[in-house]
């Protein structure tokens, strides 16, 4: 080995070298030299004139050299010390690496909740937004539809009004027309008593007359070859009358017939249907009218849904004085309301003040909206109830409760108190109340009209005379019934299990 030249022996050196400055492996760890390149070696032997005999003894030598080399490092270096010092510092680098990532995923954890925390913050933001806007955007449009309406509202409003001036002047045409015609009709009995030279002439002038001055629909009978009797007669005339009633323009009121039912509506809303004189003639007119139709059973008032009557109209009587009240019997064409036979119901929506509430009273039946109120204010212009509301309210809902309501002015009934004091009879929803009302007054109407009638009667003689009295007013109406084919269809009908036909006879 003295014979090999430096480069061999540096060669040699370098892994001796290496083996001495590594780092003690851990127990169990295997050293390992850098790669000993045999074949670069024997080349290196070669050059420097060495055979491939003796390159490969040499380089065998090494090998176990280097074996023996490493066997020895290892055994030198690798103490227990050492080792357990690796252990301890590995132990404490693993320990530290795991609070390390206890305290990432903490603060990742943390992270995470807060990130949430803002979110939910910002949902709850965007939500609130987004309701304001909504409510912002409701209003917005409820005022346009509550503008849209109340504009609707006044050109109706308006335009009710134009019709209703055009009504009156055509109803104040028909009237002088009316008088005109009257006036006519004079001109002619006097010209027929003045001008009788004969019969042909007689006919001949006043057909002439007629033609001219009436209407055709008149005159025809008289040039016509049927008896001229049959146009003119009593049962006509009457029919005619009735028909002339029923189609009568009002000026404070509107009819109008559901069946065998009158409707009668009050009709001054401007005034919340306050009880002028002239109003109170047009429904009695109208009241009379329905109760001489035989095709009418049972009759319906009703106001608006605001009010059935806000009470009498003050500015009409305000500056009367006694002597004119009592000469003229003020109110007194009230109670004639009173003198029907035929059932009468009341659906009352919104107020029935004073006035109002003594109209409902005159009825015979009331039904309340759920928004009805009922009252007797009078005191508070210095005056008393008069058209019966010191003597109904009383015995409909008891002196104390009367006594409160008149004199204070200020209690007023709704429509559950007065259902539960027995002042009103059911209480209906507001837009079925006259559907309700007039469904009742049906089911009366198609009873037989002379039990109907005496019964209402014997009912309203109960406030007016003693027991005994009008128990023997009762018994004299039940005996007359027998009297009646009536009375014959309905217990026949109940006898053979059918629905009974009444003809009111």
């Amino acid at each position: 080995m003295n014979t090999i030249r430096p480069s061999i022996n540096t060669h040699c050196r370098h892994h001796t070298r290496w083996l001495r400055t590594r780092a003690a492996p851990t127990k169990g760890q295997k050293l390992y030299m850098p790669y000993f390149d045999a074949e670069r070696f024997a080349r290196l032997l070669e050059k420097e004139g060495f055979s491939a005999a003796q390159a490969k003894t040499v380089i065998h030598a090494l090998d176990d050299v280097v074996d023996e080399s490493t066997i020895n490092v290892t055994n030198d270096l690798v103490s227990k010390a050492d080792q357990e010092q690796t252990i301890t510092r590995y132990k404490e680098d693993f320990t530290k690496l795991k609070k390390d990532i206890q305290i990432m995923e903490r603060r990742d954890v943390e992270e995470v909740k807060s990130a949430n925390e803002r979110l939910k913050l910002e949902i709850e933001k965007l939500k609130k937004s987004l309701r304001e806007e909504l409510v912002r955007s409701q209003a917005g449009v409820r005022l346009d539809l509550n503008l849209d309406k109340g504009r609707i509202r006044d050109e109706t409003i308006d335009q009710h009004n134009r019709l209703k001036q055009t009504d009156d002047k055509i109803e104040n045409e028909i009237q002088a027309l009316q008088r005109q015609m009257e006036g006519i009709k004079f001109q002619i009995l006097q010209y027929m008593i003045g001008t009788i030279t004969g019969a042909g002439t007689l006919v001949l002038d006043l057909n002439f007359m007629l033609r001219t001055l009436i209407s055709p629909s008149i005159t025809r009978p008289l040039t016509s070859n049927k008896v001229v009797a049959r146009a003119f007669s009593t049962a006509y005339i009457q029919r005619q009358a009735i028909t002339a009633t029923e189609d009568k323009s009002y000026t404070h009121i509107l009819t109008e017939t559901k069946g065998k039912v009158g409707l009668i509506t009050l009709n001054r809303p401007k005034a919340l249907n306050a009880l002028c004189s002239d109003l109170f003639t047009e429904v009695n007119q109208a009241l009379k009218s329905y109760d001489s139709n035989d095709n009418i059973g049972a009759i319906v008032i009703t106001g608006s849904k605001k009010a059935f009557a806000a009470g009498a109209d003050i500015k009409e009587m305000k500056d009367n004085t006694f002597v004119d009240t009592y000469k003229n019997n003020f109110l007194g064409h009230w109670a004639e309301m009173i003198e029907i036979k035929k059932p009468i119901i009341a659906a009352v929506n919104g107020y029935a003040l004073g006035g109002g509430c003594e109209l409902a009273m005159m009825c015979d039946i009331i039904y309340a909206g759920e928004k009805a109120v009922f009252g007797q204010p009078e005191i508070k212009l210095g005056v008393i109830p008069g058209a019966g509301g010191t003597q109904r309210l009383v015995k409909a809902v008891g002196k104390s409760k009367a006594m409160e309501m008149v004199l204070t002015g200020n209690v007023n009934l709704n429509a559950s108190e007065a259902l539960n004091l027995g002042l009103v009879s059911k209480v209906v929803p507001i837009d079925d109340l006259v559907d309700e009302a007039v469904k009742t007054a049906g089911v009366i109407a198609n009873m037989s009209q002379p039990s109907v009638q005496m019964a209402k009667e014997a009912i309203n003689k109960s406030f007016e005379v003693p027991l005994s009295a009008g128990l023997r007013w009762e018994r004299i109406f039940f005996q007359s019934l027998f009297g009646t084919a009536d009375q014959k269809e309905g217990m026949n009908a109940f006898a053979e299990k059918r629905a009974a036909t009444f003809t009111n006879k």
